[in-house]
């Protein structure tokens, strides 16, 4: 996040802060984790998100939730077989780009390593 004094002052610096990294060398959507974005506000948020919907990326982090974009429009290649392989093999699948694919992955992995069978539920 991002910390300011008060007063005028302190939106001023927000306001210098947010046209820096609206107007960034950093394309925005290579911004995996929408806790990167300096300063964190609605419209860094937005315009993070946007970038990443216009490149075709529909996954994103926000922390350790995964923000998921509808793209409104068939996707194949975004649940291929050959993706579900990759994030499956993988051996810590959290360090490859989001997707639905790492929850997916990790919660199998959590299931998996319980050394006593015990009812579960999960949530998606």
């Amino acid at each position: 996040g991002h910390s300011s004094g008060s007063g005028a002052q302190g939106g001023e610096s927000l306001r210098e802060d947010l046209q820096e990294f609206l107007s960034g060398e950093a394309p925005l959507h290579q911004l995996d984790d929408l806790t990167k974005v300096n300063p964190v506000t609605l419209e860094t948020v937005l315009r993070c998100l946007q970038a990443r919907y216009a490149a075709d990326i529909f996954y994103t982090n926000a922390g350790c939730t995964l923000v998921a974009l509808n793209p409104f429009k068939p996707v194949p290649q975004l649940y291929s077989p050959a993706l579900m392989r990759e994030y499956h093999a993988a051996p810590q699948p959290q360090k490859l780009k989001p997707h639905i694919f790492t929850v997916g992955e990790q919660t199998y992995r959590n299931v998996k390593s319980l050394i006593e069978p015990v009812n579960q539920s999960i949530i998606v």
